[in-house]
């Protein structure tokens, strides 16, 4: 079981159940499967770690699942995420590849990992790549290929973020209190006024 401060990773959670879907999932699927599904849940991650964060109440929830809600991208959940400093600027690098390889697969039904966009994002894939990619040219452990690079990346991404909203929750927003919202328009209020004042003095 998990405690407060320590997220539950036992079989029994949800969330690390479709961790390990996932990667038995992946592993399956054709390149155009694969892509398709990483991306999205990536994409649905990012919004779990946002509402984590937000206040907790319908309008947050409309920013991304409204009609025409303005963080309904994955693009726009990227963004803010690291805007937020929720991921690191790596990891927002390499979700925007992967978001490039995917929507290439989304709108190309006969591209593969080989493409040779796809094999160029691919290659610039970073997240947890370092010692791999410290090995010489031909080591057999190393993830030159597009498709092997991607799974090994995604994967990392994939895990890094499982326990991010648990940990975001614990700075999540709370809805300023009336009173304080009142205090803040005087506050706003006396400071138009002050200004106001100045520029009537100067001029």
């Amino acid at each position: 079981m998990g405690t407060q401060d320590t997220p539950d990773t036992t079989l029994s959670n949800p969330y690390y159940q479709r961790l390990l879907k996932f990667l038995d999932e992946t592993n399956k699927e054709s390149d155009r499967g694969s892509a398709l599904i990483t991306g999205s849940l990536i994409d649905q991650m990012l919004a779990e770690i946002l509402l984590a964060f937000f206040i907790d109440n319908k309008s947050s929830n409309d920013l991304i699942y409204a009609a025409n809600a303005p963080l309904s991208s994955f693009y726009a959940k990227t963004e803010l995420t690291f805007s937020l400093g929720i991921i690191s600027a790596v990891e927002r690098r390499d979700i925007n590849f992967v978001r490039k390889i995917r929507n290439k697969f989304a709108h190309s039904f006969e591209c593969s990992f080989e493409d040779n966009d796809i094999s160029s994002w691919c290659s610039e894939l970073k997240t947890g790549m370092r010692k791999l990619d410290e090995l010489p040219k031909g080591h057999k452990s190393r993830a030159d290929q597009p498709k092997a690079r991607f799974s090994m990346v995604t994967t990392s991404i994939v895990s890094d973020l499982y326990n991010r909203a648990h940990y975001t929750k614990k700075k999540r927003r709370v809805e300023l209190p009336d009173e304080l919202k009142f205090l803040d328009q005087v506050m706003e209020k006396m400071a138009a006024d002050q200004k106001v004042a100045r520029q009537e003095t100067e001029d």
